[in-house]
């Protein structure tokens, strides 16, 4: 008999979410046994260095996807498309430098993430490989007024990302709501934008 101990830890995690305990390392562990590899994923960073939006003054909204993209198959994988839902109407451009979007005084937490290979693997074409996810972050600004009714909240936006297979994965993204005044840097306007759209199934 053969012990994968990886894929034992991964049943045993899925075991324990099953019957109500929530692990937010789940989907972390190696996933050695073929029932549980996935072509792609797509997890939240957490920690300090959380989803949020900003509201930047001005009539201007600042959005920050911070996300871990992976594949657990051995050949690997290439992105073909992606996009954000958010969770109101908004049109949003995300090609921006996070450094840009981010208040001055929050860089620190989110430090790790700004030299990523995030941007090349989702809008390049770089190869995403097995045993290597990649972390960083999506920038965004909405030229649009603050709502206030959300300040201080969580609310929910999609992330739906498709490889070049077609094959295309949705995941809900918490994004906390900033209201603080803060210091900014000039940001460089960028091409890429979303909308909302509703009736979004979010990956579980």
């Amino acid at each position: 008999m053969i012990l994968r101990p990886y894929s034992a830890s991964y049943k045993c995690g899925r075991d324990l979410v099953a019957h109500g305990c929530p692990l937010d390392f789940l989907e972390r562990l190696p996933r050695n046994s073929p029932a549980h590899q996935k072509r792609l994923y797509v997890r939240e960073v957490g920690g300090y260095a959380e989803s949020r939006i900003f509201d930047r003054g001005a009539g201007a909204i600042g959005w920050i996807i911070a996300i871990v993209i992976g594949t657990d198959l051995s050949p690997g994988i290439v992105i073909d498309d992606w996009c954000v839902h958010p969770p109101f109407p908004a049109q949003i451009i995300w090609d921006y430098d996070p450094r840009d979007v981010i208040p001055v005084r929050d860089h620190p937490a989110y430090e790790r993430l700004f030299k990523s290979r995030l941007p090349a693997v989702l809008n390049e074409r770089r190869l995403l490989t097995r045993g290597h996810p990649v972390a960083g972050l999506l920038a965004g600004l909405a030229q649009e007024p603050f709502k206030p009714n959300v300040l201080g909240q969580t609310i929910h936006a999609c992330f739906v990302v498709t490889d070049d297979t077609g094959l295309t994965v949705k995941k809900q993204i918490s994004l906390a709501v900033d209201g603080r005044p803060g210091q900014y840097q000039a940001a460089a306007r960028g091409s890429k934008t979303a909308s909302a759209e509703k009736g979004v199934v979010f990956q579980k």
